[in-house]
């Protein structure tokens, strides 16, 4: 009887049908079996990695929108086109309605309600929106290996994000303002102001949170040819 070792495990094989030859070695029954599950689990996974990406990290169905996106699981048109340029068209259309519209006329209301407003879209929707298309971007070129249009997006992202910190550094004080007159409690005094040769004469000492009131002042005393004291309402910071 031939006994052969196996080169894999070393171990005695008792006779010529418990060997095999597994790449030009002599292996037992029992290694040979391992062996080949091994290739098989190689295979497979080298099919999965030719598809782009394994099935762990393959969309879940079941996950929300929200969730798609700031996880970068959408596609690149998606995540442009409506997470970032209609979603902000509809933001925009709200600041222009509330403008314009005039629904709500009490100021203390409206600064709340810019407040609360630009605090939701600053904070959540803001990064929800670059993080989540910034992922996609790095995605979509991992999958499709397509830059063109990615590197596009993520320029547009850059761009978005400076010009979100170039607006709330020129609006500072208009924000402030309005979380004053929203939720601070003001201590309202009353100044004579005298229409004089077409010229108001306003207290030097008088702060005024925005400064622009008094071109519309003196307006109202020109349109309507006021020649008498008149009461006006400044808030004092």
């Amino acid at each position: 009887m031939d006994v052969k070792s196996c080169e894999n495990c070393e171990q005695m094989i008792d006779g010529l049908e418990e060997s095999f030859v597994y790449q030009g070695h002599v292996v037992c029954k029992k290694c040979k079996n391992i062996l080949d599950k091994q290739t098989i689990c190689l295979q497979s996974s080298e099919e999965k990695s030719c598809n782009g990406f394994s099935e762990e990290r393959k969309p879940n169905k079941k996950t929300s929108y929200i969730l798609k996106h700031w996880r970068g699981e959408l596609s690149l048109v998606v995540s442009f086109w409506v997470n970032i340029f209609l979603l902000n068209i509809v933001i925009l259309l709200f600041w222009t309605l509330l403008n314009i519209s005039g629904v709500v006329k009490n100021p203390v209301i409206i600064a709340r309600v810019v407040i609360i407003v630009m605090t939701f879209t600053i904070f959540p929707v803001y990064p929800w929106q670059f993080i989540g298309l910034w992922r996609c971007c790095s995605r979509h070129i991992k999958i499709h290996d397509k830059y063109f249009w990615a590197r596009i997006a993520q320029v547009v992202i850059i761009l978005g994000f400076i010009a979100t910190l170039s607006n709330l550094t020129s609006r500072w004080s208009i924000y402030k303002g309005s979380f004053h007159i929203a939720f601070c409690k003001d201590n309202i005094l009353v100044y004579d102001l005298i229409l004089i040769d077409s010229n108001i004469e306003i207290d030097k000492s008088i702060e005024i949170i925005y400064p622009e009131s008094i071109f519309a002042i003196k307006q109202v005393f020109i349109n309507t040819n006021i020649k008498e004291k008149k009461p006006f309402l400044f808030l004092k910071e």
